[in-house]
């Protein structure tokens, strides 16, 4: 063994060799130590030593224990002391070192291995323009989907709305085949005696219409049952049947069934979204303005055949829709919207075909212009009229471009708002004899 010099730092470390396949565990070793400063091992100073273990090799070999090693078995071997002979213990100062990692050698029942170092890298992360190209990727894809998600939930509430006037179309149908005729559009008018019926102070267009002689026919025989027909439907006999809400009578698009003068036994009544058709120009049903009135489905007083419905029951509207209005002020529930979506009592059950659907031009209602926040809904504020007769309300719906619509065979169709007027009008007749083309 070749001796160092006093001031050399090289280092070595003990490498026990295989002495054969037997089962001896003798093993022979070769040791070269570097002195310390001052010709003092790191021994002798009382100094030790930490560094990765060396790599054991198999030697293979049936049953042998024996194990050989080689040098380099890790990548963080600790370098020499400092000056002075002081090693990194001594200076207070601990060392970690990677541990290796021991590999499967194979061979025959041999118990050798070998390890390899761990080699420890940084993971990588996001820069912040890559988290910028990141966040503004996704806000596209946001942005592009968002208007797909509420064109698909539109369409199905729309969908919805148009299985509601479904079942109302066939449920007047039904009633049709049994009493023969539609339901009356108003029980009381103008000039009628309404003593016995009417509570005190309630005047006709407080009466009975369509609506409520609806419920066997739409699968609300409780509902119905709540009903008596021996009083107006404003008596307050019948102020828990007026208080309660059918989803059959809503629209999904719109703000939902609404409550006026919830505390009052007489007027609490629920505001809805379908109402009747009552022909092509007014509720009083005569000539206007040199166009002449074609008949309705509805009428005061009088039930309609389908024989009277010479225009045929494909060509002429049934029921059709309107906006809801909202209350104005605070007091919600005590307070009244006006005549438009007012459709349990005669009041406001009903649709004319005089303007097109959801027409800029004003409607004409019952002291319209005092009542209710029309701009909420998106109507234009009515023209206020003194009489219901003399109303003009138009089909209006929260559907993006036209309203549903259910014609007197049960068929329901989405009706654009670029219909002309007097195809409207026309669909709004019963005995018009008009020609109306697809």
């Amino acid at each position: 063994m070749k001796p160092f010099k006093a001031n050399e730092r090289s280092w070595s470390v003990a490498v026990p060799l295989a002495t054969g396949r037997s089962c001896s565990r003798s093993q022979s070793c070769r040791s070269v130590v570097a002195p310390g400063a001052g010709g003092r091992s790191e021994r002798q100073g009382g100094q030790k030593r930490s560094a990765c273990l060396p790599t054991p090799l198999a030697t293979g070999g049936s049953r042998s224990r024996s194990r050989s090693y080689r040098p380099g078995g890790s990548r963080n071997v600790l370098p020499a002391p400092g000056a002075g002979g002081r090693s990194e213990r001594q200076r207070g100062q601990k060392r970690s070192a990677c541990l290796p990692t021991p590999l499967a050698t194979g061979g025959s029942r041999s118990r050798s291995r070998s390890y390899r170092p761990v080699v420890c890298r940084p993971h990588p992360a996001f820069t912040l323009v890559e988290l910028l190209v990141v966040i503004a990727i996704i806000g596209m894809l946001v942005g592009l989907l968002l208007p797909a998600v509420q064109q698909a939930r539109e369409s199905a509430r729309r969908m919805s709305c148009s299985n509601n006037l479904r079942q109302l179309g066939l449920g007047m149908l039904n009633y049709e085949s049994a009493r023969r005729g539609f339901p009356v559009g108003a029980w009381s008018w103008a000039g009628d005696d309404v003593k016995g019926r009417s509570p005190s102070g309630v005047p006709y267009r407080g009466d009975h219409c369509w609506y409520s002689q609806m419920g066997p026919y739409i699968e609300q025989q409780g509902w119905y049952s709540l009903i008596s027909f021996d009083v107006f439907f404003c008596a307050p006999v019948n102020d828990e049947a007026r208080k309660m809400k059918i989803a059959t009578f809503s629209c999904p698009s719109d703000i939902g069934l609404q409550e006026m003068h919830w505390e009052q036994s007489t007027w609490a009544r629920v505001k809805s979204n379908y109402v009747a058709n009552w022909g092509n120009t007014t509720y009083r049903q005569v000539d206007r303005d040199g166009v002449v009135f074609g008949g309705a489905p509805f009428k005061p007083r009088l039930k309609v055949a389908v024989a009277s419905i010479r225009d045929g029951l494909s060509n002429t509207l049934l029921l059709s829709e309107v906006r809801i209005i909202p209350m104005n002020g605070s007091a919600q529930a005590t307070s009244w919207s006006g005549s438009i979506s007012d459709c349990s009592i005669t009041l406001g059950n009903g649709f004319t075909g005089w303007n097109p659907p959801n027409s800029g031009i004003a409607d004409e209602a019952l002291w319209g212009a005092n009542y209710g926040d029309y701009a909420l809904a998106g109507v234009p504020t009515p023209t206020s009229v003194g009489d219901i007769q003399d109303q003009v309300i138009t089909a209006r719906s929260h559907h993006p471009g036209g309203v549903n619509v259910v014609r007197c065979d049960g068929s329901v169709e989405f009706i654009p708002n670029g219909v002309e007027v007097s195809v409207w009008r026309a669909m709004s007749t019963a005995a018009g004899h008009e020609s109306v083309q697809e």
